[in-house]
């Protein structure tokens, strides 16, 4: 497997866990639910090892790109520099997480200033990982540059 496809394949697991785990941190908010909250943080987890795989195999497969100067180099790097970013919150969001869970064995339940902290933050993360995959997509999908859309801005 190249590092274009190890990329491709690993990309897409941040971007779907990170609005799923939001949903599940909605839904844990309004059953008053446990058992939901520790899936989203283990969710939230597990889409920031997929997003150290994604994130590590960038650099690989954008040399195995080969492009020459011009717009299609210009997406890509601000690509990468969304992607940094995503990856960077997400590592955060994920020891978040993690905090909240290891909370669990030693008797006591997340604080709320945590449990809103990763609602909000899974919230901003599902859309920058959003735009971030819109600008990957962009790199390969010729007929999506003439889109226009307001909710993820061109860099």
């Amino acid at each position: 497997m190249s590092a274009a496809q190890l990329h491709l394949l690993l990309v897409h697991l941040p971007v779907l866990a990170c609005p799923a785990a939001a949903a599940l941190l909605i839904a844990s908010r309004i059953a008053a639910n446990e058992t939901l909250l520790k899936t989203a943080c283990v969710t939230l987890v597990l889409g920031t090892l997929a997003a150290t795989g994604a994130y590590f195999s960038g650099p690989p497969a954008y040399e195995s790109l080969q492009l020459a100067p011009g717009p299609t180099r210009e997406l890509v790097e601000a690509h990468a520099a969304l992607g940094k970013g995503a990856f960077m919150g997400l590592v955060l969001l994920g020891l978040a997480a993690l905090l909240a869970l290891l909370q669990y064995p030693q008797g006591e339940r997340p604080a709320p200033w945590l449990r809103w902290t990763l609602l909000a933050a899974s919230l901003l993360l599902a859309w920058l990982l959003a735009w971030t995959a819109h600008q990957g997509g962009l790199i390969r999908h010729e007929e999506l540059r003439a889109l226009r859309l307001p909710l993820f801005p061109r860099l």
